[in-house]
């Protein structure tokens, strides 16, 4: 039944680090003449620890039972090709479990290496001091090979000591975060685990997010203040929590009263300015909301600033632009800002959004 498959189809011996049998399609995909000639090579050599362990821990969830979707740069004969691949398990006649491969789609050769390889997976191992042991090209190729510590990666002691906590009490930490790359601050998402129970092997798997958070953050926006909407700014935020985030409320004073004197219309223009001045001295891609009432509410990190620490005093100036061009004696009220830092709220962002807003 699998050789009559169209799609590209082959069995990896993960343990003996050799393809054990392909059908006509994957034999093409692998630029191999016939089956004998394809499980001849031995991918032990160009392989790195990272990666070996990274497929060893999915023979493990294929024991559960799990099938994975997953991104990955193939290379035969030195030749990338970036394929989306589903894998899940077989058993092998031995008794021994393998992984069969699946690959519905290859994506067509583009003359910008760095977007072919920025959704496949990057993997790297680090050590018992989080150094780092073994990665796989596109990892390496991604982070320009400045990579050997974990805090190169994260780029703040906090944040390292965020994750080893996190594994302390859960098998796997996920989280979505911007990191420098060789083109830039792009989001990425990131998965650890640690491969033995003596927390010595440090597995991470990470995947550039950066086109889908682009394209979902212009799909939720408000249409007066071009802000996320409040019910897609609490789902986004939710999902890319660090741990030294901050969840901070600007609320100009007496704004119900101003908004009476001026009119809507007044009042409307000026939301409009403020959200505008918000985006500009915001850290970028920090996810930002309008409450209503003069209220805006973001989740600030300070790894997702481009160029130097937040620092609240900044955001004063996104009052200026508004009450500039309001002139007097239209000027827009003066704003509070309000700070929580979510870890002392175990990270729950609406209980600390009541907390906050109740002040």
């Amino acid at each position: 039944m699998l050789a009559q498959l169209q799609t590209p189809v082959w069995i990896y011996d993960t343990l003996n680090y050799r393809i054990a049998w392909a059908n006509e399609a994957g034999l093409q995909l692998w630029d191999s003449p016939h089956l004998q000639e394809l499980s001849s090579r031995d991918f032990r050599l160009d392989m790195s620890r990272a990666v070996y362990l990274t497929l060893c821990q999915y023979l493990e969830e294929f024991r559960q039972g799990e099938r994975l979707l997953k991104w990955w740069t193939l290379t035969p004969h030195g030749q990338p090709k970036r394929v989306l691949c589903q894998f899940s398990g077989i058993v092998m006649e031995d008794g021994h479990m393998a992984m069969l491969c699946e690959a519905p789609y290859q994506e067509l050769a583009s003359p910008a290496p760095a977007r072919s390889a920025s959704q496949s997976t990057m993997v790297a191992l680090f050590g018992p001091q989080q150094q780092l042991i073994s990665s796989n090209p596109i990892f390496n190729q991604t982070f320009r090979y400045q990579i050997s510590q974990l805090r190169d990666l994260l780029e703040e002691d906090a944040e390292c000591r965020f994750v080893l906590n996190q594994l302390q009490n859960h098998p796997v930490q996920i989280n979505e975060r911007v990191l420098s790359t060789s083109i830039g601050k792009r989001w990425h998402r990131l998965e650890f685990r640690y491969l033995d129970n003596h927390r010595s092997q440090l597995l991470l798997q990470a995947e550039d997010i950066h086109e889908q958070k682009v394209q979902e953050a212009l799909a939720h926006r408000d249409s007066l203040t071009g802000l996320l909407s409040q019910p897609d700014f609490f789902a986004i935020s939710t999902r890319q929590i660090a741990s030294h985030a901050q969840l901070t409320l600007w609320r100009c004073q007496n704004w119900s009263a101003w908004q009476q004197s001026v009119g809507l219309s007044r009042s409307l223009r000026t939301i409009k300015l403020l959200a505008d001045s918000l985006q500009q001295y915001l850290p970028a891609l920090s996810p930002c909301t309008y409450l209503g009432k003069g209220d805006f509410l973001a989740v600030i990190t300070p790894s997702t600033y481009t160029d130097r620490r937040y620092d609240t005093q900044l955001l004063a100036q996104a009052w200026i632009p508004a009450r500039d061009n309001l002139g007097s004696p239209l000027r827009c009220p003066d704003y509070q800002c309000q700070q929580i830092p979510l870890a002392e709220h175990q990270f729950d962002l609406a209980r600390a959004f009541d907390l906050l807003h109740q002040n």
